[in-house]
């Protein structure tokens, strides 16, 4: 799949050698020119060294504004280059082969605003989204029990 539309927005915050890595495998899922475009927001931390990742766009703050606020300029960065799709993961996660392709895949539904992707926890918990009950406003995340095989 071409995902030369889709941006992927990365946090950095703390330790850069976690960024690094996030980075390292991103570009080792996606190595050509049809991958994502990368951002990496340096939210009032400028010790990165992106040199040494070819395409990487850098999106630095003066001070750190918080989570929201840091992947919101990332957003709009993405979306200022042309992004179609944008996709915002924290530097400590590391995705695997085919995730960015199948959440494209669930975007492309015209009645898909928002995709998640279920997530494993170094322990083995896997979190596969939420829901929300429209009658109470509540929302609840689910963890694997719950979770329906198909979305895994």
């Amino acid at each position: 799949m071409d995902l030369r539309d889709t941006a992927v927005v990365l946090l950095h915050f703390g330790d850069p050698k976690v960024t690094e890595v996030a980075l390292e495998v991103l570009r080792r899922v996606y190595p050509d020119p049809r991958g994502p475009h990368l951002f990496v927001v340096e939210n009032g931390l400028s010790s990165l060294a992106l040199e040494a990742f070819q395409g990487v766009t850098r999106v630095s703050l003066p001070e750190n504004l918080g989570y929201g606020a840091g992947n919101n300029l990332g957003i709009h960065a993405a979306l200022s280059e042309g992004a179609q799709f944008v996709i915002l993961l924290n530097n400590d996660v590391r995705i695997s082969e085919g995730v960015l392709e199948a959440m494209r895949h669930a975007a492309d539904r015209p009645s898909v605003g928002i995709v998640g992707l279920p997530l494993q926890e170094p322990e083995g918990l896997v979190w596969g989204g939420g829901r929300i009950s429209w009658w109470t406003l509540r929302a609840r995340l689910l963890r694997e029990s719950e979770v329906p095989a198909a979305s895994l």
